[in-house]
């Protein structure tokens, strides 16, 4: 059975805030069995956000999966730490987009100047996607 509780708003447990609304204090407190032994303990946001969902290992481990006040604390270190995963993975999905757009951008480029026939024009499709319908005078040497 679910149990919600309020931490309140000066409390040494350092709960990393909500990436959706910022919470930090407003939980729901959630018990699964898992296995013949196990029980996973989780917490998730007022907002119903889980960092948790879907990620093996990263939720609480306990035999009996009582949510009282040990094991909430401990699935609010899982919370804490499944962000701090967040955090690292939307940061190098960012690098990675940032670098695959800029090699993708230069391939472009490099692909949309090309032609078989000199001296043809013919519209950049990037560019027509962007709303430009520019067209180009490709000159081959």
């Amino acid at each position: 059975m679910p149990r919600h509780f309020i931490l309140p708003e000066k409390n040494n447990l350092n709960v990393t805030p909500c990436p959706r609304c910022g919470n930090k204090t407003d939980f729901t407190a959630y018990s699964e069995r898992s296995g013949e032994d196990c029980c996973d303990i989780w917490v998730v946001c007022k907002c119903g956000y889980d960092p948790t969902a879907g990620k093996c290992g990263a939720k609480l481990e306990d035999v009996w999966g009582v949510i009282d006040n040990i094991t909430t604390i401990g699935a609010l270190s899982c919370w804490n730490d499944a962000l701090e995963k967040v955090v690292a993975e939307s940061e190098m999905t960012m690098k990675n987009t940032i670098h695959l757009k800029s090699t993708q951008q230069k391939r472009l480029t490099e692909a949309h100047y090309k032609s078989d026939a000199p001296n043809e024009e013919y519209s950049c499709n990037r560019c027509a996607k962007s709303r430009h319908n520019t067209a180009f005078t490709v000159i081959i040497y």
